[in-house]
């Protein structure tokens, strides 16, 4: 062999260096398959099957919350609806009620209305009885006084006239 400053490169030892490449090469790509490879195609699998089962459980999770969400919202609308139904029917119930209190207020008024229509008319009864008796008594009075006056008068009359024929 000749002395160069790269021996790789000399021609001669080309056929050596290509057969030891190859053996190296073979021996070295048989360890990399018989040992190497089936722990990295383990790795790869038992990745890929994680994978897999965090995908399914992704699906089976994502219809589960369809489900909910459809289950909400019918569960929100039938509660919507319920909701609208009280509501309507506690102010048709109001309404009732309102209606049956004005009802039950009108006829107490009508009652007490009436009641004091009556006392009134005993009141105006009793308050004529006591006019006409005092209209009586006035009366009476005022016939007494003028029975006296009109006595008097005609007492002072006669007395004139008699005077009077007396000194005629």
């Amino acid at each position: 062999m000749s002395e160069t400053a790269l021996p790789q490169l000399d021609v001669s030892s080309f056929e050596a260096q290509i057969f030891w490449f190859f053996v190296t090469f073979c021996i070295f790509y048989t360890y990399v398959k018989s040992k190497v490879s089936p722990y990295f195609f383990t790795e790869i699998d038992s990745r890929k099957m994680f994978v897999e089962n965090n995908l399914a459980e992704v699906r089976k999770l994502q219809k589960k919350a369809n489900f909910l969400s459809e289950d909400y919202g019918e569960k929100i609308q039938a509660a919507y609806l319920k909701a609208n139904d009280v509501i309507v029917d506690a102010k048709k119930r109001s309404e009732k009620n309102i209606d049956q209190v004005r009802y039950d207020l009108t006829l107490e008024a009508q009652a007490r209305l009436n009641s004091v229509s009556e006392d009134l008319e005993k009141e105006l009864k009793g308050a004529d009885a006591d006019i006409c008796s005092d209209i009586d008594a006035l009366f009476v009075l005022a016939s007494q006084k003028l029975s006296l006056e009109v006595s008097k008068d005609r007492i002072e009359k006669m007395i004139k006239e008699t005077l009077s024929a007396q000194v005629n």
